[in-house]
């Protein structure tokens, strides 16, 4: 291929699919580009989106924890502190009914507002292909980023408590209004918030790897969260007059924990995240959320039992949970990780395309064990066996043995190549890979022509709108 066929190639991948897909493409490229995290901000993120999760779990039953035998206690008057900061609208039902509420209520509706038109401006300059204001740019990259996994429990939370309330007859209204528009107004934000961070999951979630910590290949460990943060609402919803009796502890043990288990399955499977550390520490979060379900659930067991129950059992569970539970997470996490490289594990598709960053972030790793950086012995030790064993592990036959040189970027990426070419003969139809496979032709190896190919067979898969966004935004 001469050059003026390979840039008229690349020309034509940047500008691809832009006459059936100018509008969610070039929304891709405003909402996902040059925009990077600073890093320790992502972990603080991370820790916010499961905390969230956990202090709706410690505020679904008021009744608990405002009984007046344990509401005093030190210990248990920060952690649901802490809890409702994470939930502002749980403190509608201690403030001042007639004019702080008004206050609280406008600011948030002003937000959203704000929000909502930002999403509308950046619509609008995605249709008529212009750059936009840098600064309102910007400021929609923030809220993209945390609409689902911070901002939509944080504003629908007030909603939340507008419906309880009102449910209640505990005098707490949105504006003077009745029962039954409140009601219905909240319920239209609490439906706006949703559809925005469903558009945002269906659509753009960013599924390559890129120099953000907690990028991911896919979108169903971020959507799996979500959805428990949702069902948690309708349960606090439904439940409203009767949040502590037996039968809405048991649905809500049940439910929350089904979730539960299900996440903890898909990491073992999948290993989402594309970095080591942050798969370590996703864990970490994991690990809280299910040893919180599990003293839940107890809590419940002991309640259908007519045994004690209280908030104190809750939170000395969890934390007599927590401590075995976080270790055995990061010690089960580092044996699939081992057993991804070795390729002896079930051989799902994120697994198999885990094996090539795990790789590269190993090589970085690369150095000799010694009291200084005994942490590093494992990977040492795990460095050693890929160098052993590189052909093997990505299955590259006798004749491409000359690719093994991890010091050379331009033979590894064809080594990968090649290993993902082959997973893609063995799996023809799955997008993940042909999405890898199509990013490490045109960006790896500016082979336009193949990654073209790809990401037309893409299209035709409309199962995958977000990858075909991504793709062409890059």
């Amino acid at each position: 291929m001469n050059h003026n066929t390979l840039v008229d190639s690349k020309k034509w991948l940047s500008s691809a699919f832009k006459t059936s897909l100018k509008p969610t493409v070039a929304f891709a490229k405003l909402s996902i580009n040059d925009f990077h995290y600073p890093k320790y901000f992502e972990y603080a993120i991370t820790f916010l989106e499961y905390a969230q999760l956990m202090s709706q779990f410690l505020l679904f039953v008021p009744a608990i924890y405002q009984d007046p035998e344990f509401s005093d206690d030190i210990f248990v008057k920060h952690i649901i502190f802490g809890a409702k900061l994470l939930n502002p609208g749980s403190f509608l039902v201690n403030i001042e009914k007639n004019s702080t509420t008004t206050v609280v209520l406008i600011i948030v509706i002003l937000s959203t507002l704000i929000k909502f038109l930002l999403f509308g401006y950046l619509v609008f300059i995605s249709r008529v292909n212009w750059p936009g204001q840098t600064i309102l740019v910007k400021a929609w990259k923030w809220i993209f980023r945390l609409q689902v996994r911070i901002i939509y429990a944080l504003v629908t939370s007030f909603w939340v408590q507008i419906i309880i309330s009102s449910s209640n007859d505990q005098n707490i209204t949105l504006f003077g209004l009745s029962e039954l528009p409140s009601i219905l107004i909240s319920s239209v934000l609490i439906g706006a918030e949703f559809i925005l961070s469903f558009i945002i999951l269906s659509y753009f979630t960013y599924v390559l790897p890129n120099k953000n910590v907690f990028s991911a290949k896919t979108n169903v460990l971020e959507s799996t969260t979500f959805i428990q943060k949702v069902l948690i609402q309708v349960l606090q919803m439904a439940f409203a007059s009767n949040s502590n009796s037996l039968g809405a502890n048991w649905t809500f043990s049940i439910i929350t924990f089904i979730v539960t288990v299900a996440r903890i399955f898909y990491c073992c499977f999948t290993l989402p995240l594309y970095k080591t550390k942050a798969l370590n520490f996703q864990s970490v979060m994991i690990a809280l959320v299910s040893s919180l379900n599990i003293a839940f659930v107890f809590n419940t067991v002991l309640q259908a039992a007519d045994s004690t129950h209280n908030i104190q059992f809750i939170l000395i569970g969890w934390i007599l949970v927590s401590i075995p539970g976080t270790k055995f997470a990061l010690v089960v996490t580092d044996k699939i990780i081992t057993l991804a490289l070795s390729g002896s594990l079930i051989k799902t598709p994120e697994l198999l395309v885990h094996k090539i960053s795990l790789i590269k972030q190993l090589h970085k790793l690369k150095r000799l064990p010694c009291k200084s950086n005994d942490s590093y012995k494992l990977s040492y030790l795990l460095n050693l066996t890929i160098e052993s064993n590189f052909s093997r592990l990505l299955n590259l036959d006798d004749d491409q043995k000359d690719l093994f040189d991890l010091d050379s970027k331009q033979n590894t990426n064809k080594a990968f190549t090649k290993y993902l070419e082959g997973l893609l003969q063995k799996m023809p139809k799955n997008a993940l890979i042909k999405l890898y496979l199509a990013y490490y032709y045109g960006k790896k190896l500016h082979n336009y022509r193949n990654a073209i190919k790809l990401i037309t067979e893409l299209t035709k898969q409309n199962s995958t709108p977000s990858h075909i966004n991504h793709l062409s935004a890059k």
